[in-house]
């Protein structure tokens, strides 16, 4: 019997004593699990490439590739028609709606751009939030 620092009693049955070996180390295994995954298989839950998914973000993501391999819609229709997308550069929706990714409705901006063109949402938001804290506070 072990004793520990907390004067709990510990009694070990059923662990390996160091230095003793499984008993079936070297055997070789002979059955297969039915649930087993094999070369090849496709999972019951696995999407199809070019499957489309509704991100939390709310814009669409496409599977490109497997296992697991998904690229944003809008990107992914910019790509296949004008190229890569450069570094520092982004995806613009001209109506502002995200869901709407025809090549008509996308163009290619920077960051300070893309700011500029949304600034007075972005101010909004930010006063929204300034009076609504305000008022918290006022209210206490």
């Amino acid at each position: 019997m072990k004793t520990r620092k907390y004067k709990i009693k510990v009694i070990n049955k059923g662990w390996f004593k160091k230095g003793q070996t499984s008993p079936n180390k070297g055997k070789k295994r002979t059955w297969d699990s039915p649930t087993e995954f094999k070369k090849g298989n496709f999972p019951g839950n696995g999407k199809p490439v070019g499957s489309l998914h509704l991100n939390s973000v709310g814009r669409y993501d496409i599977k490109v590739g497997h296992p697991n391999i998904w690229k944003r819609r809008s990107h992914f229709v910019w790509e296949s028609h004008n190229g890569p997308i450069p570094k520092g550069m982004l995806i613009h929706h001209i109506d502002g709606n995200c869901i709407n990714d025809s090549i008509e409705n996308l163009s290619l901006m920077t960051r300070a751009e893309h700011l500029l063109e949304h600034r007075n949402d972005f101010e909004s938001k930010r006063l929204k939030n300034l009076r609504i804290s305000s008022k918290k506070r006022w209210n206490k």
